[in-house]
């Protein structure tokens, strides 16, 4: 339930808004806690908005079945709470009815122009959690874009109360991210730094950070199936050569993964992926010997044979076990 103090800041905003904001209210009939706070919540509000705060039922949702408010001015229906506005949260959930209803303007940042000209729908979803000290900026930035674009739908989301779509997206700490399900932003953002991810998922020309943004926040098998999707094994190929071992462990799994989904996805950078068995990085050309074994390429046989004479023993083993998938001879 919202304090005293908030439904005040509510009036004051009410007083100013010049057009009305209102809530669509996602409930399910279970009747648990959660449906119960959405429930008060949206009746206070309109409570005590002199009805500039209305309350309907339904609203389009990514996430059906599940409870949440859709905060909506008519032009704008493209922001869903998926978390109670309380606490430290309630200043940015504020801040966007204020919006919505003409009552203050968004923060002004510098990309803005660029954001407005997006043509096609965008999803974001940030994952926050109580007493998450960066989460009320992040979901902010989140917002300050949605009301510049209603193409930008953005989710609002309680990682603890809806673990399942957490699990979903392997959030694993607050404030994250998730962009189009594919880009993965953890910690605090500015609009500014959020739009430029956004520009860049739109233009289609940073498939290789969404990979690298899945890998690190252990979202290999989707990674996976956003290379078989794209059919782009080339994105990977930067992570891969990486000297961050944990990146090049990730775009190795990424690639096993997608050859168990597609057995010829990575068939366009073989001849890639041989070049690198002379890479002077000996766990390169051992990985290397490795993917091509899986890959099953018969080009790839008289390089394996060269590395099986490789000078160290953990290479040539690996350049053997990989001849042996062929049922080569040395």
């Amino acid at each position: 339930m919202l304090s005293d103090n908030d439904l005040t800041r509510v009036q004051e905003v009410s007083q100013n808004m010049k057009r009305p904001v209102t809530l669509f209210v996602n409930l399910t009939g279970s009747q648990d806690v959660v449906e119960t706070n959405f429930a008060n919540i949206a009746r206070q509000l309109q409570g005590v908005s002199l009805d500039r705060i209305r309350i309907e039922e339904g609203g389009v949702t990514p996430f059906p079945g599940k409870p949440s408010m859709i905060l909506s001015n008519g032009e704008y229906s493209n922001i869903n709470y998926m978390v109670f506005p309380e606490g430290p949260e309630f200043g940015p959930f504020l801040d966007a009815i204020a919006w919505l209803g003409a009552a203050a303007a968004p923060a002004a940042f510098s990309k803005k122009e660029k954001i407005k000209e997006l043509r096609f729908p965008n999803n974001v979803f940030t994952f926050v959690a109580t007493g998450c000290p960066h989460c009320p900026e992040a979901v902010r930035s989140v917002l300050i874009l949605a009301c510049s674009n209603p193409q930008i739908n953005v989710s609002i989301i309680d990682a603890l109360s809806f673990s399942d779509i957490s699990e979903k997206y392997k959030i694993k700490s607050t404030p994250a991210i998730i962009i189009n399900d594919g880009m993965t932003i953890i910690g605090g953002i500015k609009p500014d730094e959020l739009a430029e991810y956004l520009i860049g998922v739109n233009d289609g020309a940073s498939l290789t950070i969404i990979l690298k943004s899945m890998i690190l926040s252990g979202r290999a098998e989707d990674a996976a199936g956003l290379v078989c999707e794209k059919e782009r094994p080339d994105a990977l190929l930067p992570i891969y050569i990486s000297p961050e071992f944990s990146q090049r462990m990730g775009a190795l799994l990424v690639m096993e993964e997608a050859l168990d989904r597609n057995p010829s996805i990575l068939d366009p950078i073989i001849d890639r992926l041989i070049e690198l068995l002379q890479s002077d990085d000996i766990g390169l050309r051992g990985d290397t010997a490795s993917i091509l074994g899986r890959i099953g390429s018969r080009s790839a046989i008289p390089a394996l044979k060269k590395v099986a004479e490789d000078p160290n023993a953990d290479v040539r083993d690996a350049a053997v076990e990989a001849l042996e998938i062929f049922h080569e001879c040395i």
